[in-house]
């Protein structure tokens, strides 16, 4: 399932800066946000061979709409894909593997809110593990 980048830990320390910025919907806890967004960023840095960075967690942020007021529909895909991902390896394998390879490789702000029109497409959030 590819190889880990070095230092991944680091997403999370970075990613908790964020934390007071975060728009939480109903029903969803900066807990999870966060270490899903440091996954996500953590994957992102591995795929270019080097240790995350607040670009990657600014990725992670914007690709899933983190920092902006949405939609209750976007909310509602956003707390499903999120739910209990920061103790369940099934749902962070579900979150991060639903991003598609050829898009980590763009910039932060070209990507804001792209995860909900890749949920549309797939036909449903990411699953969380329901064990």
């Amino acid at each position: 399932m590819g190889s880990p980048g070095p230092d991944s830990g680091f997403a999370l320390r970075l990613a908790h800066r964020f934390e007071s910025d975060v728009k939480l919907g109903a029903g969803e806890t900066a807990h999870d946000i966060i270490h899903g967004a440091a996954l996500i960023a953590a994957k992102r840095a591995a795929r270019f061979g080097r240790a995350p960075s607040i670009y990657d967690v600014q990725f992670a942020l914007s690709w899933w709409s983190l920092l902006a007021e949405v939609p209750a529909e976007h909310q509602s895909l956003r707390r499903s894909a999120f739910s209990a991902v920061s103790h369940d390896y099934v749902a962070q394998r579900a979150l991060v593997d639903a991003i598609p390879e050829e898009m980590f490789r763009l910039q932060p702000a070209d990507v804001a809110g792209s995860a909900f029109g890749v949920v549309a497409s797939a036909g449903a959030a990411p699953a969380a593990s329901t064990a």
